[in-house]
Formats: C-alpha cells, sequence, structure tokens
C-alpha cells in the first residue's frame, strides 16, 4: 500500500469533523491494493428461456441492499478476468428504507447474480442442499461510503446519486486489458507473475477439491491492473497487478469483526515530539504485500482462482483455492494483518502504548526506562525513530515482514509531507494537497443568486470541497479549523453563498499553503503541556455555541512567564455539546473539555516516558509530572477556579462545573488567565483573521505574562501580533 496518499482509515475522533473523508473529495487518491474497487459481472451464457422466467418470478430483497444501480461501461477494468456485458437485466425495489441489520462493505460494487458461474451448483455426490435458483436473481451493491452515506442514498437516490458517481470515477485509475498494447500487455503480465509468487511464497492458497467445502464459502476473484509511478523507469510508471477476492461475498460479513488499527493523531504528534526531542532521524517503511502477510483465523474460506494461478497450481476445473492465510480483499484482512503485524514486533521487543494499540515503544533491556525507539503504525506503513537497537530491531523485523520502501529525513507518511530540519525539528505540511484541491465552479449568473438552495450536484462539491479541506485542517493547518467547521455545520441547509465561502476558504487556505505545524526538539525531560481552552457563545448569525482547544508541548518556562519554544500537539473547533446560558457558561465547558484532553495527553507522555507511569490513576501519578497549564481568557470564569471562597455565581449548574474543575485540576495543573489578544485558542471559536496564529505557528515560540500586569496591556486584540514581536 502506498504511503502517499491520505488513508480514510484515519484516526476515530469524538467529534466527527475531527475524522475527514477525503474520498469526497475527486482529488483523492486511490488504493485499489487495499481496497478494492468491484465490476458488474453477468453470464452471458444464460439460457433466454431462464433469464426470462428468473425475472418474472418475485425476487425476495437482497439481504446486502435495495437499489439497483445502472451499470457504467468505465467500471469494467479487467476484461480478462471477466466476460464482456452482452446483457442487462434491470430490477426495482423498495428505497424507502435501509433492510435491517444492513451493513455495508466498503468497497464499490454493482453485482448482477444471474447464473454466475461463480455460484457452483452442487452434484448428487455432495452433501450440500440444491440452492435456491431465485437467488440467481438477486442483485447485491458494495458501496465505498459511510454507513450514513448509503443509508441517506437509499432513502433519496436521486439526490445522492452524485456520491455513486464519485465511487464510479475513482474507478477509472484502473487499466483496461483490451486498450493495452502488446508491450504493456507483457508488462503486465510480467506483474501478474509476481503477485502470483507473493502468494505462493506466502503460502496464502492451497488447491482442493470443489467439494470438501460449501459453495456458499467459496468467493470469486479478480485482478485489478494499475499503473503506479517510478520514477527510476524510462516511461515514469510501472505495471502494478493485485489479485483479490471479492470480500463482499464473504458469508459471514455480518459477524465477523473486520476492525481497521490505526495510528491516532495524537499518538502521531507525541511520537514526532518524542524523535524530535531524543533528536533520532525519523523515519517511515511499509510492508511489501503486507496483507498477504497476516494468518487467517479459523473461518473456513476458498476463492475462485484466475487462469494464471490455475495453471501455477496445476489446478482441475474440480478444484478450488483454500485461503490459508490472509487476501487482499476479506473484509477483515486489515484486521489479520494488524496481529501479525503487532506480533511480530513484540517478537523483536517492542511493547504497545496501553492507550493506543498502534503505538509501539522498545525499552531497553538493561533499564526499561531509557526509551530506544519508537514506532507507530497505520496498517502497513510505520513512522518512528530510534538509535541501534532500534534499527536492529528494524532488521530482525525484516526477516518475516519484507519492507517494500525505507525513506529517512524527509517522507510522506498518510498523504502528510514529513521533513526533519537540521536542528531536529520536525515539519509538518500540506502544501501541495492543499494546492491540489480544485474550487467549486460557480457560473456567473448564480453567484448573483446567493440565497438559492444548491442543487444535488452543487451540493456534492460543496461536500467533496469541506471534506479536502477538513483533512488539511485536522492535520497541519489550525488556522483553517474554524471555517472549515463553520462550512460543515451549513451543509443541510446550504445556498450559493455556502458555495462562495467555500470557496473563500480554499483561496485563504491556498494563500498562506506555506503554513506548517513544527514539532520542535525540546529535551524530553523539560517537556510540560499547556491548553489554551477558549468558547464563543451563541450570536444572531451563529446560533450555537463553539468551542476551541489549543494545546502545546512547552516548557516550564511558560509558566514563570518566560519565553517558550514550543510544539502544537492538539487542535480542534467544534460545537458545544449541550446547550449553555451565557458566555461563563459556555467558558467554563470549554475548560472542562481541555481540561479532559490534557489529561489524556499526559498520561499518554507520561507512559511514554516511564513503564511505570500509572495512567490508570492520573490524579496520583501526574503530580509527579511537571505542572500542567489550563490557560483561559475569561477573567470571571479565572477568579472562580483561584479565589479560595466558595464561588458566588448565579448559574449554579456552572459553579458545580467550576468546582470540580478545582477539585480534578488539584496539585498537578495550574490555571492561568491571558488577555483575548494573545489567546491562541481564539481563532478556533469563530471565523475571524488568523494571522495571530500562523504568526506563532511560524515563531515556534510563545510567552505569557503576570495577571496583573496583562491587565494593564495589551488588551485589544488588533495588538496581538505586535505583542508577540516585541516581548519574544
Amino acid at each position: 500500500m502506498s504511503s502517499d496518499s491520505p488513508d480514510p482509515r484515519n484516526n476515530a475522533e469524538d467529534n466527527p469533523e475531527d475524522n475527514p473523508d477525503p474520498n469526497l473529495s475527486s482529488n483523492a487518491s486511490v488504493q485499489p491494493e487495499e481496497e478494492p474497487n468491484r465490476r458488474i459481472s453477468l453470464d452471458t451464457q444464460l439460457d433466454a428461456q431462464r433469464l426470462s422466467h428468473a425475472i418474472e418470478t418475485p425476487v425476495p430483497e437482497s439481504p446486502i441492499s435495495s437499489t439497483p444501480v445502472e451499470a457504467d461501461d468505465n467500471v469494467d477494468q479487467s476484461a480478462e478476468a471477466d466476460r464482456d456485458l452482452n446483457s442487462t437485466v434491470t430490477m426495482e425495489s423498495d428505497t424507502d428504507s435501509l433492510p435491517a441489520g444492513m451493513e455495508p462493505v466498503y468497497n464499490v460494487s454493482i453485482r448482477e447474480n444471474v447464473g454466475n458461474p461463480d455460484i457452483i451448483l452442487e452434484d448428487q455426490s455432495t452433501a450440500w442442499e440444491t440452492q435456491d435458483t431465485l437467488e440467481h436473481a438477486c442483485v447485491s451493491f458494495d458501496f465505498e461510503m459511510p454507513k450514513q452515506q448509503l443509508s441517506r442514498f437509499l432513502k433519496m437516490p436521486k439526490e445522492y446519486l452524485p456520491c455513486l458517481t464519485a465511487a464510479a470515477k475513482r474507478s477509472r485509475n484502473e487499466v483496461k486489458y483490451g486498450d493495452l498494447t502488446l508491450k504493456e500487455k507483457g508488462l503486465f503480465q510480467a506483474a501478474k507473475q509476481k503477485e502470483l509468487k507473493c502468494w505462493l511464497d506466502t503460502k496464502t492458497v492451497q488447491a482442493i477439491l470443489r467439494d470438501r467445502i460449501h459453495p456458499s464459502r467459496i468467493m470469486s476473484s479478480r485482478w485489478i491492473l494499475t499503473w503506479k509511478e517510478d520514477p527510476s523507469s524510462d516511461t515514469g510508471r510501472k505495471a502494478k497487478a493485485r489479485l483479490v477476492v471479492k470480500g463482499f461475498q464473504d458469508p459471514d460479513i455480518d459477524s465477523v469483526c473486520s476492525d481497521s488499527p490505526t495510528l491516532t493523531r495524537d499518538s502521531r504528534m507525541l511520537l514526532l515530539q518524542t524523535v524530535a526531542s531524543q533528536q533520532w532521524i525519523v523515519q517511515s517503511f511499509d510492508i511489501t504485500t503486507a496483507f498477504l502477510r497476516g494468518r487467517s483465523d479459523e473461518r473456513e474460506l476458498a476463492m475462485e482462482a484466475p487462469i494464471e494461478l490455475r495453471e501455477l497450481l496445476g489446478m482441475t476445473p474440480q478444484q478450488v483455492c483454500l485461503l490459508k492465510g490472509n487476501a487482499y480483499g476479506r473484509v477483515d484482512a486489515p484486521l489479520l494483518f494488524y496481529k501479525e503485524f503487532r506480533k511480530r514486533l513484540e517478537d523483536v521487543g517492542f511493547s504497545v502504548h496501553p492507550l493506543d494499540n498502534c503505538l509501539f515503544l522498545l525499552r531497553n533491556p538493561q533499564n526499561p526506562k531509557i526509551l530506544d525507539g519508537i514506532l507507530g503504525t497505520h496498517v502497513d506503513d510505520g513512522i518512528g525513530g530510534g538509535n541501534k537497537n532500534f534499527e536492529a530491531a528494524l532488521e530482525k523485523l525484516q526477516v518475516n515482514l519484507p519492507f517494500g520502501s525505507r525513506e529517512y529525513g524527509k517522507f510522506k507518511f498518510t498523504g502528510l509531507e514529513i521533513e526533519q530540519l537540521p536542528d531536529f525539528s520536525i515539519k509538518v505540511n500540506q502544501g501541495k494537497y492543499i494546492h491540489q484541491i480544485a474550487p467549486i465552479d460557480v457560473p456567473k449568473p448564480r453567484r448573483v443568486e446567493t440565497s438559492s438552495p444548491v442543487t444535488s450536484h452543487e451540493l456534492h462539491q460543496l461536500r467533496g470541497l469541506c471534506g479536502s479541506l477538513q483533512y488539511a485542517a485536522v492535520h497541519s493547518r489550525p488556522d483553517l479549523a474554524t471555517r472549515v467547521a463553520n462550512l460543515q455545520k451549513g451543509i443541510t441547509s446550504a445556498t450559493v453563498e455556502s458555495l462562495l465561502e467555500g470557496n473563500r476558504t480554499l483561496r485563504e487556505a491556498q494563500q498562506h499553503a506555506e503554513t506548517a505545524v513544527i514539532v520542535r526538539s525540546i529535551p524530553m525531560h523539560s517537556i510540560c503541556f499547556a491548553s489554551f481552552g477558549d468558547a464563543s457563545f451563541a450570536s444572531a448569525k451563529q446560533l450555537s455555541a463553539q468551542q476551541g482547544l489549543f494545546i502545546m508541548a512547552c516548557t516550564d518556562k511558560l509558566g514563570n512567564n518566560e519565553t517558550t519554544e514550543f510544539s502544537p500537539i492538539v487542535w480542534h473547533s467544534k460545537q458545544i455539546g449541550r446547550v449553555v446560558r451565557s458566555t461563563l457558561s459556555a467558558e467554563a465547558y470549554a475548560m472542562s473539555s481541555s481540561l479532559d484532553k490534557l489529561t489524556w495527553i499526559r498520561c499518554m507522555w507520561g507512559f511514554i516516558k516511564d513503564p511505570s507511569f500509572m495512567w490508570s490513576k492520573p490524579e496520583i501519578s501526574l503530580r509527579q509530572e511537571p505542572a500542567g497549564l489550563m490557560i483561559t481568557d475569561c477573567k470571571s470564569l479565572f477568579d472562580l477556579i483561584t479565589k479560595n471562597a466558595v464561588p458566588n455565581c448565579q448559574e449554579w449548574r456552572t459553579t458545580i462545573e467550576v468546582m470540580l474543575l478545582k477539585e480534578q485540576s488539584k496539585d498537578h495543573t495550574t490555571c492561568r488567565w491571558v488577555s483575548t489578544a494573545i489567546m491562541l485558542a481564539d481563532g478556533l471559536t469563530k471565523v475571524m483573521d488568523n494571522t495571530f496564529m500562523r504568526t506563532v505557528l511560524q515563531l515556534g515560540k510563545f510567552r505569557i505574562y503576570d495577571e496583573d500586569l496583562t491587565l494593564k496591556q495589551y488588551a485589544n486584540r488588533k495588538y496581538g501580533i505586535t505583542w508577540v514581536n516585541n516581548r519574544i
């Protein structure tokens, strides 16, 4: 799997805005070897009388979906793997509601099972019951989209049809074998043989007699042919062939566990901070033919082998391939590989972080408090760094899990441009990605109709633009977070003005594309964490309260009113999840959320430094760590928290919230107040000019002052940038 493109299985945060879906954008790249697209398969040799009878017979509702979609010729990208389409069957079914218990599969496909030879009818020598002929007329669907989007499509097919169109476009990356030249066909034949060699070397399949396994457990297979960039080639590309099983035919698809553990954003930032602080060289790698390395579970599955594999194994028509190992296309393929990957890492000395199953630590055998390396995994991609013991461990890992590529210092990881600077700081940037995002085309006559509702096509474009911008805002552009969040909240009632606002946001993102997140090389023993929590109360323009959070890794100099280097670790902008009655109530809620996140980050960091850290008892263990800071610009909230007297507040619910904050932060976190002019989270609560935040990110330094001094000076936001330049 390539690590050059964003992976949609990224971090599952509590906030839906923190879960980007770049697949909604036409700019999202495709990874067919990981999640293959599908195409129509029809049996052209079906007898006309039988076909007529099958269509006239009442057809039961499909257990997978209930809405057929017209076939697209672009979906047929592998002529060698399947037969040509010479007939079309059209069926109608109820689309008013989602069938009960339906679980959509993540791989777009539209399959017509009309007498398909992939379904094997039993003969008299087997114990299986005769299959129901009505099954041959059923239509099954498999959409590469979230379940919520699929439910919406089934209820309103016309409005959400563009989502299916986007999936069809992604399939165009596949190569149509019949359009290739003789030389190109030779390249793909060689690529197929290379792929099959991997299948045989990993002992993924074994030829068995067909009647040894129930026909329902035999899945079809197909080739996915693509061109892949290859700078070392004269043509700049190379042929790539991937053999996949059609996982949507898995008989246990409704019950099998299909989790795909991936490195969270919090863990990735703490990993980069560890590498920079230890002054290690950051590196990445990917596992070649990763999913074939996973061990299969106890489930018995088989597949119909393609011609090339049959010839290699000398198979007869009465034989199929038993899946003894993992395989591309299986719905549980990522989970099976993760289990194998984790086992191999533990075998060479790594231990998993208790708060993230994809973050691995290499402790020194003589002294566990000494960290030899840190590694994060994202499916088959790895990122990390360490000393010579770390390098030795990776060399052992390659014996069982060979690396396809390995890069140091500068590379792409899940679509992020990672670059290590000469001072060992690490820069995370998405400038190239942002410049590739296309604006929404709004004709001049349409622009004057600002209050006009958007069409279904325009809505699809707006969703795609929001998804693309959100991916950048979440991972490297905190200055865009509020604008993107504001766009997303208005999608359900979008107008032409929403399209124009989306284009304005994109222009701002591209104008400041050089903006990046830089993880500074701060010594590990000096690191402490500070959270900036802020909130904006509801207004006539924004009917709901918005909270912003910015957490940095810095030194204790910040708490001593001195200038300190810092690294951005966490940021977000999201709607407050409950009704608040005042600004004070909103600020208290925002601070409570920021304290929760700050505690989580400090616990993760504490275990990275010391395996004896009691992360399950933060109220005790955090007292031994450098004090954390929770910073607010609400003076009344600061007074309520810091005063010893019982808070005198007319909002009793807010009073309870404040009392809980005092109790939860006691002895390990200090509250500080700053002017709104230098509140880093202010730009995460409302749409505003974020020049201040971009300036601070570029400087990489920050400072706060004594509360009494701050009250006297620099209270106006417009002096914020001047304050930073003069004081740091």
